[in-house]
């Protein structure tokens, strides 16, 4: 994923340009690196592979194509350390907080209780 990009703010595209960026957005959080568009989006998805921000090629159906997030498309739409964590990724991300603190703490990883791990996975409090 790559591309020239030159200053865009997303949220100035024109509507439809919009909506693919969003789309794309919400379903590279649910783990998606393609999605599936009608081939009459692809004019406002041409004008987004100018600006550099996506890529398209052709779908698995008719009159359809796929697209994607260039890597300049991916930091613009969801910016590094913008905190978010998917939601398939949420309980991992709970038990590697949860062992850092305990190293921070001076803690024996392989001495916490499968009651603080169990917790941490179905993000209840400890």
């Amino acid at each position: 994923m790559g591309g020239a990009v030159s200053a865009v703010d997303v949220g100035k595209l024109p509507p439809t340009q919009y909506l693919l960026m969003a789309t794309l957005a919400a379903r590279y959080r649910l783990g998606e690196t393609y999605w599936t568009f009608p081939d009459q989006c692809l004019p406002a998805a041409r004008n987004l592979e100018a600006k550099g921000l996506i890529t398209t090629r052709s779908g698995p159906a008719q009159h359809a194509f796929e697209a994607q997030f260039t890597d300049a498309g991916l930091a613009m739409a969801m910016p590094p350390g913008s905190g978010y964590v998917p939601p398939f990724a949420a309980p991992i991300e709970r038990v590697r907080r949860l062992c850092e603190a305990a190293q921070e703490g001076g803690a024996d990883l392989m001495r916490l209780a499968p009651s603080q791990v169990l917790a941490a996975l179905d993000g209840r409090p400890r």
